[in-house]
């Protein structure tokens, strides 16, 4: 008899003895024993939606597709990682996630540091499905468990290789990253313990796309700053006017911070000082740096953050598609940028402006080794520019092709026979095929210069120098039928040649006697031509320059939209310095 029973009053209140035909109550300490058989079923539910043989199930049945994941990732991703494990869960025990998920599920809720959407990861699914406390339902543990797999997987690839197919967005980009395959990178991370580590090696480890990096963090902030600044249409804003819009010119060169703050006699008065800001403001965009409010400052100025973020996260995107070592020693052709660098060690030894490739007559993107350079060179003229250039100019000119030194070859083959352009009727050429060859004599005329750098390639482009000097001071330098025009080639050649003792006095020497030499290079390097329309300084300074091929457009059309609100972007938003431009 448990204390108190005795005093306990029977139906009839006659003390501790039941009425005759009375059934007795459950004594209390059935209630703790049920409660216990409950809990241990509960946990062997749980542990039951985790156990290997149902986790085969999900993902060899029809369950996985359920939970939105594409067919082949299960077959190529999640089904040879799992197997592997006799299906042995990763992420999920019966008493909850382990450490490992919220790892990887920080990372996926941070995608959007890296560019890159939360949502293709399924975030907003996890956030969900996670538990608040303690062991999930059953069922969700496992779901749980794929969920993460996929999108670890996802977003592993994605960071590593670009989370869209170059091929299909920019068919001019001829660049591939280097093979990566996720299921081996997670299960040595899970094997060797080294997840965290793991993920921060994913990026692409070049600085550019560091500091575009932080570009996206700064412009992420400011776009939560409040309204932006936008000058609708207006008159020429120089220095002297006065204007109200002048105020709110101020407001948006200091928010970029073009503008430092000073002290301002009349915030509507164009100054000196603000001529400077809206100068440097232009230089960033590619624009003509005259410190004037014009038509194409006003469309840059118009631009908003979300504007930029978008541009910064295509240019991000680009550099995913990249080999991730580009080399100790590379040159750069930044097509979007017009401009060359040879990079030595991480450093940027010489830099130059260059001439790309014409709207109609773009270059593309693509990597070939430099391996030797011409002096004095004959141009042998490329069908479609002797087609579409040079016989239209004859007809209009008899006297064109003799004036620039244009040989006309009766074919392309060693023994062709050299033609008088006089005899030949070249008006019936005129938007057809021309079945003669063209080639440019050595001199002061010759479309390629004074010295020609080859890397074989099958587009046909190569650098080159050019006696069309002037063109080098327009801030759009697209003017080429495809090949890089460098301004200042003998800097070039003197830094490719200078570990080849007496390569550089050659070179010299056959350019005052007028001679075609070929001089070979000892250790090729390796030339990048990308298409790069925004990026950073290694001193912070963010460039927009103008999208003159069109190619921005069609990618940011399918890259899915990062989150409205810029939760979590606490990380530091300045630029690191250091390192090459690239």
């Amino acid at each position: 008899m448990y204390p108190g029973e005795a005093h306990r009053g029977g139906p009839a209140g006659g003390g501790g003895r039941l009425a005759p035909g009375a059934r007795p109550r459950p004594r209390p300490v059935l209630l703790p024993v049920l409660l216990l058989l409950l809990a241990g079923l509960a946990a062997l539910q749980a542990r039951a939606a985790l156990h290997p043989e149902g986790l085969r199930r999900v993902l060899e049945g029809d369950a996985a597709r359920a939970f939105g994941i594409p067919a082949a990732e299960i077959r190529d991703h999640l089904l040879p990682l799992y197997r592997a494990r006799e299906f042995q869960p990763i992420w999920c025990s019966a008493s909850g996630p382990r450490p490992g998920a919220r790892i990887v599920l920080r990372a996926l809720r941070h995608a959007a540091r890296e560019g890159l959407s939360p949502d293709r990861y399924g975030v907003s699914t996890l956030d969900a499905l996670w538990p608040a406390d303690g062991a999930a339902a059953p069922g969700v543990a496992t779901r749980l468990e794929v969920l993460i797999t996929a999108g670890i997987l996802r977003y592993a690839r994605d960071l590593r290789t670009g989370s869209l197919d170059p091929a299909a967005v920019d068919p001019d980009w001829h660049l591939r990253p280097d093979p990566f395959d996720p299921v081996a990178w997670l299960r040595d991370a899970l094997e060797t313990g080294t997840l965290v580590a793991a993920l921060a090696a994913l990026p692409p480890p070049q600085p550019g796309y560091g500091r575009l990096r932080a570009a996206l963090a700064h412009y992420r902030r400011l776009a939560t700053t409040g309204p932006w600044p936008r000058l609708e249409a207006g008159p020429l804003l120089r220095p002297g006017t006065r204007h109200r819009q002048v105020a709110l010119l101020r407001r948006r060169l200091r928010l970029e911070g073009d503008l430092v703050l000073g002290p301002v006699v009349d915030p509507e008065v164009f100054d000196r000082p603000l001529e400077e800001a809206v100068a440097r403001f232009q230089t960033r965009h590619g624009l003509e740096p005259d410190g004037v409010v014009g038509p194409r400052t006003r469309a840059a100025l118009a631009e908003s953050p979300r504007d930029l973020i978008r541009r910064i996260r295509v240019n991000m995107e680009r550099w995913r598609w990249m080999p991730r070592r580009m080399g100790e020693r590379y040159v750069l052709v930044n097509i979007g940028g017009f401009e060359l660098h040879l990079v030595e060690l991480g450093q940027t030894v010489v830099a130059m402006r260059a001439i790309v490739g014409k709207l109609e007559r773009q270059t593309p993107s693509f990597r070939a080794m430099l391996t030797h350079l011409v002096v004095n060179p004959a141009w042998s003229v490329p069908p479609r520019i002797a087609e579409e250039d040079l016989v239209p100019a004859q007809v209009r000119d008899p006297q064109h092709f003799r004036r620039l030194g244009i040989r006309v070859y009766s074919g392309w083959s060693a023994d062709a026979r050299e033609l008088d352009p006089a005899q030949i009727d070249w008006k019936s050429f005129l938007g057809r095929h021309l079945p003669y060859h063209l080639v440019q004599d050595p001199g002061p005329a010759n479309a390629l210069g004074r010295i020609k750098f080859m890397l074989p390639n099958p587009y046909d482009i190569y650098l080159h120098d050019t006696p069309g000097r002037s063109l080098f001071d327009a801030r759009t330098r697209a003017f080429s039928s495809g090949c890089i025009r460098i301004e200042q080639p003998l800097d070039l050649a003197r830094h490719l040649l200078a570990d080849q003792p007496g390569a550089w006095s050659e070179l010299q020497r056959w350019l005052k006697l007028g001679e075609t030499r070929t001089i070979r290079l000892d250790r090729p390097l390796p030339v990048y031509l990308l298409y790069l329309t925004t990026w950073v300084e290694p001193d912070g300074t963010p460039y927009f320059h103008r999208d003159v091929y069109g190619r921005d457009a069609a990618l940011a059309r399918v890259l899915p939209p990062l989150p409205r609100v810029a939760e979590g972007v606490t990380q530091a938003t300045e630029l690191p310095p250091g390192g090459s431009e690239y």
